[in-house]
């Protein structure tokens, strides 16, 4: 925004052209920032903490599905406690059986899918979880 305003006053451009090259700017930054895998970034970085004590294991278990096979990779994390505030009534539960529901409800909703459904991150994390079988707690 700062360098097409100055492009304004030193070219003499009209508020149109600034407001174009301000558009393309935004669509570009936008494309950009969405070709990355937040949510898988954000519990690769919490994961590799060398303090396993310190790792929100609740927030992580609330990403979306994306992030189940890197949780799958530090299973040891999954015997702590945690506290559900969004049901009705605040309680606690196993991260590990949290995590288990969890990947189990998705390979469920995969397989009633139709070919409509498809996409490729799902289907890489199905295929994961085909070949590491996650066990119950």
């Amino acid at each position: 925004g700062l360098v097409t305003m100055v492009m304004k006053i030193s070219q003499k451009r009209t508020a149109y052209s600034i407001f174009k090259i301000n558009s393309w700017a935004v669509l570009s930054m936008l494309l950009a920032m969405s070709s990355f895998n937040w949510d898988k970034n954000i519990a690769d970085y919490n994961l590799a903490n060398p303090q396993p004590n310190v790792i929100d294991i609740a927030y992580l278990l609330e990403l979306s599905d994306d992030v189940l096979p890197a949780l799958n990779e530090k299973k040891e994390l999954m015997n702590k406690e945690f506290y559900i505030p969004r049901s009705r009534r605040i309680r606690t539960v196993n991260a590990g059986d949290y995590f288990y529901d969890r990947v189990q409800k998705f390979i469920n909703e995969q397989e009633g899918y139709s070919q409509l459904s498809w996409n490729y991150p799902d289907e890489q994390i199905y295929k994961y979880f085909s070949e590491h079988e996650v066990k119950e707690r």
